[in-house]
Protein backbone atom coordinates (compact mmCIF):
# COMPACT_ATOMS: atom_id res chain seq x y z
CA UNK A 1 0.00 0.00 0.00
CA UNK A 2 1.24 3.16 -0.87
CA UNK A 3 0.65 6.26 1.57
CA UNK A 4 2.24 9.64 1.98
CA UNK A 5 4.92 10.11 4.81
CA UNK A 6 2.69 11.90 6.96
CA UNK A 7 -1.01 11.08 8.05
CA UNK A 8 -4.13 12.46 6.55
CA UNK A 9 -5.96 14.73 9.05
CA UNK A 10 -9.76 15.35 8.84
CA UNK A 11 -10.43 18.33 10.95
CA UNK A 12 -13.71 20.68 11.37
CA UNK A 13 -15.14 20.45 8.15
CA UNK A 14 -15.98 16.79 8.81
CA UNK A 15 -17.33 17.13 12.50
CA UNK A 16 -21.27 16.90 11.08
CA UNK A 17 -20.11 13.41 10.20
CA UNK A 18 -20.53 12.43 14.15
CA UNK A 19 -24.47 13.61 13.86
CA UNK A 20 -25.30 13.37 10.55
CA UNK A 21 -25.04 11.78 7.47
CA UNK A 22 -23.90 13.63 4.36
CA UNK A 23 -26.64 14.32 1.58
CA UNK A 24 -24.22 13.24 -1.01
CA UNK A 25 -23.32 9.50 -2.83
CA UNK A 26 -20.67 7.56 -1.01
CA UNK A 27 -17.05 8.28 -3.08
CA UNK A 28 -17.51 4.12 -4.17
CA UNK A 29 -20.37 5.07 -6.61
CA UNK A 30 -17.63 6.90 -8.69
CA UNK A 31 -14.68 4.58 -7.93
CA UNK A 32 -14.25 1.43 -9.50
CA UNK A 33 -12.98 -1.31 -6.92
CA UNK A 34 -8.87 -2.43 -7.12
CA UNK A 35 -8.92 -4.36 -4.57
CA UNK A 36 -10.81 -7.39 -2.41
CA UNK A 37 -11.14 -6.10 1.30
CA UNK A 38 -9.85 -3.76 3.67
CA UNK A 39 -10.57 -3.58 7.46
CA UNK A 40 -11.50 0.41 9.16
CA UNK A 41 -11.26 0.84 12.52
CA UNK A 42 -11.28 3.94 15.05
CA UNK A 43 -8.44 3.86 18.16
CA UNK A 44 -7.76 6.09 20.82
CA UNK A 45 -4.75 4.91 23.14
CA UNK A 46 -4.61 1.05 22.00
CA UNK A 47 -0.94 1.01 21.40
CA UNK A 48 -0.86 -1.81 23.53
CA UNK A 49 -2.48 -4.34 20.95
CA UNK A 50 -1.97 -2.02 18.00
CA UNK A 51 0.65 -4.91 16.65
CA UNK A 52 -1.35 -7.40 17.73
CA UNK A 53 -4.20 -6.11 16.05
CA UNK A 54 -2.64 -5.41 13.23
CA UNK A 55 -0.95 -8.79 12.54
CA UNK A 56 -4.38 -10.60 13.37
CA UNK A 57 -6.18 -9.02 10.44
CA UNK A 58 -2.45 -8.92 8.03
CA UNK A 59 -2.85 -13.10 8.63
CA UNK A 60 -6.35 -13.05 7.65
CA UNK A 61 -5.37 -11.26 3.79
CA UNK A 62 -6.86 -8.08 4.32
CA UNK A 63 -5.46 -6.15 1.65
CA UNK A 64 -5.51 -2.72 3.45
CA UNK A 65 -6.21 -1.64 7.06
CA UNK A 66 -7.17 1.91 7.35
CA UNK A 67 -6.98 3.40 11.00
CA UNK A 68 -8.41 6.38 12.79
CA UNK A 69 -7.09 7.73 15.73
CA UNK A 70 -8.21 10.81 17.59
CA UNK A 71 -6.25 12.48 20.67
CA UNK A 72 -4.01 9.62 21.60
CA UNK A 73 -2.32 9.81 25.05
CA UNK A 74 -0.48 7.20 25.50
CA UNK A 75 2.47 7.38 22.98
CA UNK A 76 1.21 5.26 19.93
CA UNK A 77 1.26 8.03 17.65
CA UNK A 78 5.14 7.38 16.68
CA UNK A 79 4.08 3.73 16.78
CA UNK A 80 1.07 4.34 13.87
CA UNK A 81 3.39 6.72 12.03
CA UNK A 82 6.31 3.78 11.13
CA UNK A 83 3.50 1.73 10.68
CA UNK A 84 1.73 3.98 8.31
CA UNK A 85 5.46 5.03 6.83
CA UNK A 86 6.07 1.42 6.11
CA UNK A 87 2.88 1.17 4.37
CA UNK A 88 1.40 -1.15 6.72
CA UNK A 89 -1.48 0.92 7.71
CA UNK A 90 -3.24 3.97 5.98
CA UNK A 91 -3.36 6.35 9.29
CA UNK A 92 -6.17 9.27 9.63
CA UNK A 93 -5.55 11.59 12.46
CA UNK A 94 -9.39 12.17 13.61
CA UNK A 95 -9.75 16.12 15.41
CA UNK A 96 -13.01 16.24 16.84
CA UNK A 97 -14.32 17.66 19.51
CA UNK A 98 -14.97 15.83 23.25
CA UNK A 99 -18.44 16.14 22.62
CA UNK A 100 -18.69 14.34 19.23
CA UNK A 101 -18.85 10.88 18.31
CA UNK A 102 -15.10 10.50 17.23
CA UNK A 103 -16.33 6.75 16.24
CA UNK A 104 -19.26 7.74 13.98
CA UNK A 105 -17.29 11.23 11.65
CA UNK A 106 -14.37 8.04 11.21
CA UNK A 107 -17.02 5.51 10.18
CA UNK A 108 -18.74 8.04 8.00
CA UNK A 109 -15.75 9.59 6.53
CA UNK A 110 -14.64 6.25 5.60
CA UNK A 111 -17.82 5.07 3.91
CA UNK A 112 -18.41 8.44 2.00
CA UNK A 113 -15.08 10.07 1.84
CA UNK A 114 -12.02 8.11 1.59
CA UNK A 115 -10.45 6.97 -1.57
CA UNK A 116 -8.59 4.21 0.28
CA UNK A 117 -11.88 2.66 1.59
CA UNK A 118 -13.45 3.58 -2.15
CA UNK A 119 -10.92 1.30 -4.33
CA UNK A 120 -12.24 -1.73 -2.18
CA UNK A 121 -14.90 -4.01 -2.60
CA UNK A 122 -15.77 -5.52 0.90
CA UNK A 123 -15.12 -3.20 4.03
CA UNK A 124 -15.58 -4.26 7.50
CA UNK A 125 -15.57 -1.69 10.21
CA UNK A 126 -14.58 -2.58 13.56
CA UNK A 127 -12.62 -1.46 16.77
CA UNK A 128 -8.90 -2.36 18.12
CA UNK A 129 -10.46 -4.92 21.12
CA UNK A 130 -12.15 -6.81 18.43
CA UNK A 131 -11.04 -10.02 16.42
CA UNK A 132 -13.32 -11.28 13.15
CA UNK A 133 -12.96 -14.90 13.23
CA UNK A 134 -14.14 -16.21 9.82
CA UNK A 135 -15.25 -20.00 9.77
CA UNK A 136 -15.59 -21.64 6.97
CA UNK A 137 -16.26 -25.63 7.88
CA UNK A 138 -15.07 -24.86 10.97
CA UNK A 139 -11.94 -23.84 10.17
CA UNK A 140 -10.52 -20.05 10.46
CA UNK A 141 -10.58 -18.70 6.93
CA UNK A 142 -8.47 -16.69 4.90
CA UNK A 143 -10.51 -13.32 4.46
CA UNK A 144 -10.65 -14.31 -0.34
CA UNK A 145 -12.22 -17.57 0.74
CA UNK A 146 -14.86 -16.60 3.12
CA UNK A 147 -16.29 -13.55 0.97
CA UNK A 148 -16.52 -16.03 -1.96
CA UNK A 149 -18.33 -18.38 0.89
CA UNK A 150 -20.69 -14.89 1.77
CA UNK A 151 -21.01 -14.32 -2.23
CA UNK A 152 -22.36 -17.91 -3.14
CA UNK A 153 -24.70 -17.19 -0.63
CA UNK A 154 -25.97 -14.26 -2.74
CA UNK A 155 -25.12 -12.13 0.05
CA UNK A 156 -23.62 -8.59 -0.08
CA UNK A 157 -23.27 -8.39 4.25
CA UNK A 158 -22.84 -10.53 6.62
CA UNK A 159 -23.15 -9.33 10.66
CA UNK A 160 -21.00 -11.51 13.02
CA UNK A 161 -22.05 -11.65 16.62
CA UNK A 162 -19.49 -10.86 19.56
CA UNK A 163 -18.00 -13.04 21.64
CA UNK A 164 -17.94 -11.07 24.96
CA UNK A 165 -14.05 -12.07 26.90
CA UNK A 166 -14.81 -10.00 30.05
CA UNK A 167 -11.63 -10.61 31.62
CA UNK A 168 -10.75 -12.16 34.67
CA UNK A 169 -10.30 -9.28 37.40
CA UNK A 170 -7.25 -9.61 37.29
CA UNK A 171 -5.21 -6.03 38.26
CA UNK A 172 -2.11 -5.71 35.76
CA UNK A 173 -2.12 -7.46 32.52
CA UNK A 174 -0.55 -10.70 31.70
CA UNK A 175 2.14 -11.52 29.25
CA UNK A 176 1.08 -12.81 26.14
CA UNK A 177 -1.33 -12.46 23.08
CA UNK A 178 -5.24 -11.07 24.05
CA UNK A 179 -6.15 -14.91 22.23
CA UNK A 180 -3.74 -16.43 24.66
CA UNK A 181 -4.87 -14.65 27.94
CA UNK A 182 -8.35 -14.73 27.01
CA UNK A 183 -10.15 -18.00 25.88
CA UNK A 184 -13.49 -18.44 27.80
CA UNK A 185 -16.09 -16.09 27.22
CA UNK A 186 -19.85 -15.13 26.79
CA UNK A 187 -22.31 -15.29 23.55
CA UNK A 188 -23.20 -11.43 22.66
CA UNK A 189 -26.17 -10.38 20.64
CA UNK A 190 -24.48 -7.63 19.51
CA UNK A 191 -23.15 -7.46 15.76
CA UNK A 192 -20.08 -6.31 13.29
CA UNK A 193 -20.56 -6.86 10.01
CA UNK A 194 -18.26 -7.20 7.05
CA UNK A 195 -20.50 -5.54 3.45
CA UNK A 196 -19.98 -5.45 0.10
CA UNK A 197 -19.07 -1.10 -0.14
CA UNK A 198 -21.36 -0.65 -3.15
CA UNK A 199 -24.40 -2.33 -2.06
CA UNK A 200 -24.49 -0.31 0.92
CA UNK A 201 -26.56 2.98 1.23
CA UNK A 202 -25.68 4.11 4.79
CA UNK A 203 -23.30 2.47 7.62
CA UNK A 204 -23.07 2.86 11.77
CA UNK A 205 -20.78 1.32 14.10
CA UNK A 206 -22.78 -1.76 13.82
CA UNK A 207 -24.10 -2.73 10.48
CA UNK A 208 -24.76 -1.83 6.46
CA UNK A 209 -27.76 -0.77 5.55
CA UNK A 210 -28.10 -1.84 2.20
CA UNK A 211 -30.09 -0.82 -1.36
CA UNK A 212 -29.09 -4.00 -3.18
CA UNK A 213 -28.11 -7.99 -2.45
CA UNK A 214 -29.06 -9.72 0.77
CA UNK A 215 -27.89 -9.31 4.60
CA UNK A 216 -27.58 -12.78 6.46
CA UNK A 217 -26.60 -13.69 9.76
CA UNK A 218 -23.81 -15.65 11.01
CA UNK A 219 -25.71 -18.96 10.36
CA UNK A 220 -26.25 -17.52 6.79
CA UNK A 221 -29.85 -16.75 6.92
CA UNK A 222 -31.35 -13.97 6.17
CA UNK A 223 -31.43 -10.96 8.48
CA UNK A 224 -34.24 -8.70 8.29
CA UNK A 225 -33.55 -6.29 11.91
CA UNK A 226 -31.50 -3.10 11.03
CA UNK A 227 -30.95 -2.87 15.12
CA UNK A 228 -27.01 -3.64 15.97
CA UNK A 229 -27.71 -6.96 17.80
CA UNK A 230 -29.87 -9.83 16.50
CA UNK A 231 -32.53 -11.82 18.28
CA UNK A 232 -30.48 -15.09 18.53
CA UNK A 233 -26.81 -15.25 18.09
CA UNK A 234 -25.62 -16.99 15.39
CA UNK A 235 -22.29 -18.53 15.00
CA UNK A 236 -21.89 -21.25 11.99
CA UNK A 237 -19.82 -19.07 9.88
CA UNK A 238 -17.86 -17.15 12.64
CA UNK A 239 -17.81 -14.42 15.25
CA UNK A 240 -16.23 -11.40 16.91
CA UNK A 241 -13.79 -12.26 19.55
CA UNK A 242 -14.53 -9.18 21.56
CA UNK A 243 -11.75 -8.21 24.44
CA UNK A 244 -14.05 -5.73 25.90
CA UNK A 245 -11.67 -4.71 29.76
CA UNK A 246 -8.66 -6.73 30.05
CA UNK A 247 -7.13 -6.36 32.89
CA UNK A 248 -8.44 -2.98 35.54
CA UNK A 249 -4.97 -1.40 34.25
CA UNK A 250 -6.12 -1.70 30.99
CA UNK A 251 -9.71 -0.69 31.47
CA UNK A 252 -8.61 1.95 33.61
CA UNK A 253 -6.50 3.61 30.10
CA UNK A 254 -10.21 2.72 28.49
CA UNK A 255 -12.33 4.20 30.74
CA UNK A 256 -10.06 7.63 31.12
CA UNK A 257 -10.07 8.12 26.97
CA UNK A 258 -14.03 7.93 26.79
CA UNK A 259 -16.29 6.29 24.82
CA UNK A 260 -16.54 6.03 20.96
CA UNK A 261 -19.91 7.94 21.44
CA UNK A 262 -18.07 10.80 23.33
CA UNK A 263 -14.72 11.66 24.95
CA UNK A 264 -16.62 12.84 27.74
CA UNK A 265 -18.89 10.23 28.72
CA UNK A 266 -16.62 8.18 31.03
CA UNK A 267 -17.78 4.58 32.12
CA UNK A 268 -18.01 3.58 35.75
CA UNK A 269 -15.17 1.61 37.96
CA UNK A 270 -17.95 -0.78 38.59
CA UNK A 271 -18.32 -1.70 35.26
CA UNK A 272 -15.02 -3.57 35.14
CA UNK A 273 -16.08 -5.97 38.04
CA UNK A 274 -19.76 -6.24 37.27
CA UNK A 275 -19.21 -7.05 33.54
CA UNK A 276 -16.66 -9.69 34.82
CA UNK A 277 -18.22 -11.33 37.32
CA UNK A 278 -20.92 -12.20 34.97
CA UNK A 279 -19.38 -15.82 34.59
CA UNK A 280 -17.12 -17.60 31.55
CA UNK A 281 -19.20 -20.75 30.70
CA UNK A 282 -17.84 -21.37 27.20
CA UNK A 283 -14.48 -22.24 25.84
CA UNK A 284 -13.74 -20.18 22.90
CA UNK A 285 -11.41 -22.28 20.45
CA UNK A 286 -10.93 -19.78 17.62
CA UNK A 287 -8.11 -18.69 16.84
CA UNK A 288 -6.34 -21.87 17.18
CA UNK A 289 -2.32 -22.32 17.45
CA UNK A 290 -1.90 -22.27 13.79
CA UNK A 291 -3.09 -18.65 13.45
CA UNK A 292 -1.26 -17.43 16.70
CA UNK A 293 1.96 -18.54 15.36
CA UNK A 294 1.25 -16.69 12.01
CA UNK A 295 0.73 -13.53 14.20
CA UNK A 296 3.87 -14.27 16.23
CA UNK A 297 5.38 -14.39 13.33
CA UNK A 298 3.99 -10.88 12.07
CA UNK A 299 4.29 -8.97 15.22
CA UNK A 300 7.92 -10.18 15.05
CA UNK A 301 8.14 -8.89 11.43
CA UNK A 302 6.41 -5.23 12.19
CA UNK A 303 9.28 -4.41 14.62
CA UNK A 304 11.79 -5.04 12.08
CA UNK A 305 9.86 -2.09 10.71
CA UNK A 306 12.40 1.09 10.81
CA UNK A 307 10.93 2.87 14.23
CA UNK A 308 8.73 0.09 15.68
CA UNK A 309 10.37 -1.51 18.14
CA UNK A 310 11.20 1.13 19.85
CA UNK A 311 7.85 2.80 19.47
CA UNK A 312 6.07 -0.18 20.73
CA UNK A 313 9.17 0.26 24.19
CA UNK A 314 8.09 3.78 24.30
CA UNK A 315 4.32 2.96 24.58
CA UNK A 316 4.77 -0.02 27.12
CA UNK A 317 6.67 2.34 29.85
CA UNK A 318 4.39 5.21 28.96
CA UNK A 319 1.13 2.63 30.17
CA UNK A 320 3.38 1.60 32.95
CA UNK A 321 4.07 4.97 34.08
CA UNK A 322 0.16 6.10 33.48
CA UNK A 323 -1.15 2.54 35.74
CA UNK A 324 1.77 2.46 37.96
CA UNK A 325 0.37 5.04 40.40
CA UNK A 326 -1.08 4.55 44.27
CA UNK A 327 -4.24 5.88 43.06
CA UNK A 328 -4.63 3.42 40.24
CA UNK A 329 -4.01 0.88 42.67
CA UNK A 330 -6.37 2.30 45.52
CA UNK A 331 -9.06 2.74 42.67
CA UNK A 332 -8.81 -1.33 42.20
CA UNK A 333 -9.17 -2.05 45.57
CA UNK A 334 -12.02 -0.21 46.33
CA UNK A 335 -14.02 -1.30 43.45
CA UNK A 336 -13.76 -5.10 44.54
CA UNK A 337 -14.37 -4.46 47.77
CA UNK A 338 -17.15 -3.03 46.51
CA UNK A 339 -18.10 -5.81 44.45
CA UNK A 340 -17.90 -7.95 46.50
CA UNK A 341 -20.03 -6.11 49.32
CA UNK A 342 -22.85 -5.81 47.26
CA UNK A 343 -22.74 -8.02 44.61
CA UNK A 344 -23.88 -5.07 42.15
CA UNK A 345 -24.63 -7.58 39.28
CA UNK A 346 -27.65 -9.76 39.43
CA UNK A 347 -27.03 -13.42 40.01
CA UNK A 348 -27.72 -15.53 36.89
CA UNK A 349 -29.76 -17.91 37.17
CA UNK A 350 -29.18 -22.09 36.17
CA UNK A 351 -30.57 -22.31 32.51
CA UNK A 352 -32.32 -25.37 30.90
CA UNK A 353 -30.74 -26.33 27.53
CA UNK A 354 -33.82 -24.37 26.02
CA UNK A 355 -33.43 -20.99 28.02
CA UNK A 356 -31.68 -17.98 27.27
CA UNK A 357 -30.83 -14.70 29.34
CA UNK A 358 -29.57 -11.36 27.92
CA UNK A 359 -27.67 -9.05 30.31
CA UNK A 360 -26.99 -6.11 28.93
CA UNK A 361 -26.27 -7.39 25.57
CA UNK A 362 -24.34 -10.69 26.65
CA UNK A 363 -26.65 -13.97 26.13
CA UNK A 364 -26.39 -16.36 28.99
CA UNK A 365 -27.56 -19.72 27.11
CA UNK A 366 -26.67 -23.16 26.65
CA UNK A 367 -27.09 -24.32 22.64
CA UNK A 368 -29.98 -26.77 22.45
CA UNK A 369 -29.46 -30.55 23.72
CA UNK A 370 -27.11 -32.57 21.66
CA UNK A 371 -25.66 -29.59 20.01
CA UNK A 372 -22.56 -27.20 20.12
CA UNK A 373 -21.57 -23.37 19.44
CA UNK A 374 -18.90 -23.50 16.21
CA UNK A 375 -15.79 -22.24 17.72
CA UNK A 376 -16.82 -22.66 20.99
CA UNK A 377 -16.16 -25.97 23.30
Amino acid sequence: MSTSQQPATIGAEFDYLATQEPDVDPLCRRTEPTKRSAVVATMRDEGLVILEWVAHYRALGFDTIVVYTNDNTDGSDDLLLALHRAGVINWIQNVVPGDLSPQLKAYRHAFWFSPEVARHDWVMFIDADEFLIPLRNGTLAQIGDYIEQIEALGASSISLNWQWFAGEGEFAPSNGLLAERYRDALPHDHVKTLFRLRDAASIDAHHAELVDGLAVNGDGQPRTSTLPHLEEPAWKLGHINHYWNRSFQEYYVKRQRGRGVSDRTLRDISAFFSWGRIGHIKRVTHPRPEHLSRVRAGIESLRSLPGVADAERAVAEAFRRRVGTPEVRAMYDQGLAAQTAEMTAPPLPTLKSDERLVWGGIVVTSPPDGETWPGIE
